[in-house]
């Protein structure tokens, strides 16, 4: 009889574990801390097969209450299984989203530093030093800063002790798929523990952009942007998706209503509580 290939047992395995962490979510005489446990233990201790059921889920059409429950208790196994304390995220979104106004909220009550590359780059072009320096020359050129000189920068900021010890929200970036692996496998080689895209509709973004009133914010502006977003970062958020950390947001709402289905899904997910 043939030798069944390693790699699908794997995943028929984590199919199964999938389907576990899917049941002690509709048990309510099974806590998440309980769950975690269970979940470690019939994975033998193993972070793949845990990743790759937590995969499973998000790749799934199982979606509400359950479905959130199970991630949670996935990743509070993973996190139990690291010893892991820090919390990583990402927030990504088009113009008008809404990244400007959630993530300084978000990262303030998740206590982790909120990390724009933006601002980075705008920090570091004032520096006397010679990245300061072609930082600045390129901001002054109008052209976009190459993503050797945003990874230098961002690497800097990711090793300093508040986002070594505490994790940190990455604002806007990576944008694009080889930032993405970049990050994963020499910036922060430490996984992710989610991708927050903020999905709005064309309409919105138009009437948001048109209330900022930006100098920068022309239609043609706008346009370029977003086709920007769509050729270079929906790529990126499709690579996350894959790697199951992709959290969809709905960001066609209030900013308090969005605010709240965050820290709900965030919560949701055993990564830290906010309030």
């Amino acid at each position: 009889m043939a030798r069944r290939d390693p790699k699908h047992r794997d995943i028929t395995r984590s199919e199964q574990l999938a389907r576990r962490a899917l049941r002690f979510a509709l048990d309510p005489a099974v806590s998440r801390e309980t769950a975690a446990d269970r979940l470690i233990h019939l994975a033998d201790g193993q972070a793949p097969t845990l990743e790759l059921a937590r995969a499973q889920i998000l790749r799934a059409p199982w979606s509400g209450p359950t479905a959130t429950a199970a991630l949670g208790a996935l990743q509070l196994s993973l996190r139990h299984l690291r010893g892991d304390r820090t919390l990583r995220l990402v927030i990504l979104g088009p113009p008008g989203a809404g990244k400007g106004t959630q993530a300084p909220w978000l990262a303030r009550h998740l206590g982790v530093p909120h990390i724009s590359t933006g601002d980075l780059l705008r920090e570091q072009a004032t520096a006397d030093t010679e990245l300061g320096a072609r930082i600045q020359a390129t901001i002054e050129s109008g052209r976009l800063v190459p993503d050797d000189l945003v990874l230098r920068t961002l690497e800097t900021r990711l090793a300093e002790p508040d986002a070594m010890q505490r994790g940190y929200l990455l604002d806007g970036f990576p944008r694009t798929v080889e930032q993405a692996r970049t990050v994963a496998t020499f910036i922060a080689p430490a996984t992710v523990d989610v991708v927050i895209a903020l999905a709005v509709g064309p309409e919105t973004v138009a009437r948001r952009l048109a209330l900022r009133g930006r100098a920068d914010d022309t239609r043609s502006a706008v346009r370029t942007r977003l086709e920007r977003y769509d050729c270079e970062t929906v790529p990126a958020l499709d690579w996350y998706e894959e790697a199951g950390l992709l959290l969809q947001v709905d960001g066609d709402r209030p900013p308090d209503r969005v605010r709240e289905d965050l820290c709900r899904r965030i919560d949701g997910l055993g990564l830290s509580p906010c309030h």
